[in-house]
């Protein structure tokens, strides 16, 4: 039987990380499933989901603390299920853009949470803008919305409210 688990390491950024975590799970014969990985600062961060069998889950999570403690990382983990499926969801993508300033993603995130939207997958930073490197921030979000909205009204919502922000919004359906 598989056991699917969710972990989470946070510790500063340097070359091998990833090796020797990869290393861990290939060792117990975990399946990578899904994962986020990324330079935060002067700190990596790593998300992933894996699969095991029930006779190496144990020797997995010691293995991962014991990894964690050599490597001088946060960890954290929790068994999980498979997300269920998004019957009646529509996948889109949202990129926006624009001035860094406090609260583009509250506003943004709020307003489709109000039209019954949720976020699968947000990712943001910022650039420089060429020429007078004035901080730019950008944003690009997977999102599930509900069949029944009509895409042209959110649109058109969307790029109100980023209109209000000074920032550009684009929403489409995800391309397959």
């Amino acid at each position: 039987m598989k056991h699917h688990l969710v972990f989470s390491l946070l510790g500063p950024d340097r070359t091998g990380l990833v090796d020797r975590v990869a290393q861990s799970l290939s060792k117990h014969r975990a399946n990578l499933e899904d994962s986020r990985m990324s330079v935060l600062g002067g700190e990596f961060a790593m998300m992933f989901l894996c699969s095991v069998d029930a006779a190496q889950l144990d020797g997995l999570q010691k293995e991962m603390a014991a990894v964690a403690q050599e490597l001088d990382l946060l960890i954290n983990s929790k068994p999980t299920t498979l997300r269920k499926s998004h019957i009646g969801m529509l996948p889109l993508q949202v990129a926006v853009r624009g001035a860094d300033h406090e609260g583009i993603v509250h506003e943004l995130v709020h307003h489709l949470v109000e039209q019954g939207a949720s976020v699968d997958n947000l990712e943001s930073q910022l650039v420089n803008a060429p020429y007078s490197g004035v901080p730019l921030f950008e944003m690009q979000m997977r999102i599930s919305a509900p069949a029944s909205l009509s895409l042209s009204a959110l649109r058109r919502k969307l790029q109100a409210v980023g209109d209000e922000l000074n920032v550009d919004v684009e929403i489409e359906p995800v391309s397959v």
